[in-house]
């Protein structure tokens, strides 16, 4: 009897005891589904991830796709639907899913358990290089070895293509899908202006190590692109392609496999792979790292911000999501106003230049505003430069020492016309003086360079690219006033560029 009674006891305690606790990594708050052997079943490796909204999350891996509830912790269907999904992009309710040999569509979002909306057919073996336009209009995917074929989003059509030099390993849109960057296989970054017909025309390009697997974006707000480059991920200004920062990998971890930027874009989050991977999530501008965390058995290959940019979603090859909690960023440093930053929007220096574009962007109303005041201005800017030039060679030491000192406030927009090789010759003392100028920026350096963009075409693009992003009926009027400049002129061209993209609203 007192057996029986023992093991009706353990048994009562069985049934009532309260489940335990999940074991979850140090800093996760959930972790969806469990984990997987990748080498007995590959297909359970987690490719993409992406939030629907705060409670519902997309996933994709080899087998298919499908979507967890993350209010109750369970999946909205069983079985994953369509084929395998190896890259997503998304514009409003609209996901583009890249698999084997197509791309699809699932549209609305929020019928994701019902399998794509439509289909088109690709010549490359997976569609895993795939980026749309965050204003909509334009999709962008591998067509090929060495070709992207370019969608018109809203009819479903191809309007061009883009032939490549070397292999695609990732690609991104942003400026209303007429700005495209390109990531090969060889390590080179370049950066396009992207006509409709899928013409394309360099702006930038850079080097970085060569990969197989490669992560990259542009942020949100259009203000930097982010490459991964074997264990490190280079940060980069995306007007002029100036290096802004890098993220370097730690001892024992492999290379980078995923990254995203935060709603705000002013954190970036890196996955990397084993044999210890982890999950990291740092600081955009001084790299201060918010979150370091392991707990995936297996490489990282997919991470992604929550909406509201305070979840963390990491998926890999176990075959499981982690959920984590993203500490708030420290508070930016105080930002220019708007008539500082129209100033500062030629500066060479991407911090310098994130900041200015930081407040344009903060401030819409105001932006739109300053910058077509800054645009109309232009003229008369350079011909106060000119007639600045001309006097330092003046009799009187009050108005040679005014122009010197005004020159030096227009920094490379002064030295750039000090330096025309058509500038009017000074005299002996006046070209002295150009001499010490010229020096005086280089002391704080200031130096024009050999190449690139710098200058007031620098400020022009960089203005166009902030009204392209503010959108709407205001921003739309001061590029077509600026479309009526002399042809020749950078922002002439660039305004016309940036209307056969614009739209005035979602």
């Amino acid at each position: 009897m007192r057996l029986l009674a023992g093991l009706c006891l353990v048994a009562a305690s069985t049934v009532f005891a309260a489940p335990q606790k999940e074991q979850l990594p140090a800093g996760a708050i959930a972790r969806l589904g469990a984990n997987a052997d990748s080498k007995k079943d590959p297909s359970a490796s987690i490719h993409v991830l992406t939030f629907i909204d705060e409670k519902n999350l997309f996933v994709g891996n080899g087998a298919g796709w499908t979507t967890w509830d993350l209010e109750n912790r369970r999946l909205r269907q069983e079985k994953p639907v369509g084929g395998p999904a190896v890259a997503i992009a998304r514009h409003a309710d609209r996901l583009y899913v890249g698999s084997s040999r197509a791309l699809h569509v699932i549209e609305p979002i929020q019928s994701v358990g019902a399998g794509a909306a439509r289909s088109w057919a690709s010549a490359s073996e997976t569609v895993n290089v795939l980026t749309v336009a965050p204003g909509g209009g334009r999709v962008v995917y591998s067509d090929g070895e060495q070709k992207l074929a370019v969608l018109d989003s809203r009819t479903g059509k191809a309007t061009g293509t883009v032939e490549l030099a070397s292999r695609p390993a990732a690609a991104s849109l942003t400026a209303n899908g007429r700005i495209l960057a390109v990531v090969t296989r060889d390590g080179a970054v370049r950066v396009y202006e992207l006509a409709a017909n899928g013409n394309v025309e360099p702006v930038w390009t850079k080097r970085i190590a060569r990969a197989d697997q490669i992560a990259a974006t542009f942020s949100p707000d259009g203000r930097l692109f982010a490459a991964s480059s074997g264990g490190r991920v280079m940060i980069f200004d995306a007007t002029s392609g100036r290096p802004m920062g890098r993220l370097e990998r730690r001892f024992g971890e492999g290379d980078v496999r995923c990254l995203a930027f935060s709603p705000d874009g002013r954190l970036i989050a890196v996955g990397s792979a084993g044999p210890e991977s982890a999950v990291r999530v740092s600081d955009v501008v001084s790299s201060h790292e918010y979150v370091s965390q392991t707990g995936h058995s297996g490489d990282v290959n997919a991470v992604v911000f929550s909406p509201d940019g305070r979840i963390l979603a990491s998926g890999g090859a176990d075959g499981s999501v982690l959920l984590w909690k993203v500490p708030l960023p420290h508070p930016e440093r105080e930002l220019p106003t708007t008539a500082d930053a129209w100033e500062k929007l030629d500066s060479l220096e991407p911090v310098v230049a994130y900041h200015a574009l930081g407040c344009l962007l903060a401030h819409p109303g105001r932006a739109v505003t300053v910058i077509g005041d800054g645009f109309r201005g232009i003229p008369a800017e350079e011909v106060r430069i000119r007639r600045w030039i001309a006097e330092l060679d003046h009799d009187e030491y009050r108005t040679r020492e005014a122009a010197r000192r005004n020159l030096l406030k227009t920094g490379l927009r002064g030295a750039a016309a000090l330096m025309e090789q058509d500038r009017k010759k000074l005299g002996p003392e006046g070209e002295q003086r150009v001499r010490l100028i010229l020096e005086a920026l280089d002391s704080q350096g200031l130096r024009v360079p050999e190449g690139g963009l710098f200058g007031e075409p620098l400020r022009s693009v960089r203005g166009v690219r902030v009204l392209e992003t503010i959108g709407g009926k205001a921003a739309r009027e001061v590029l077509e006033e600026a479309a009526k400049g002399p042809p020749e002129v950078r922002l002439t061209k660039e305004a016309k560029l940036a209307l056969t993209t614009f739209r005035d609203g979602p």
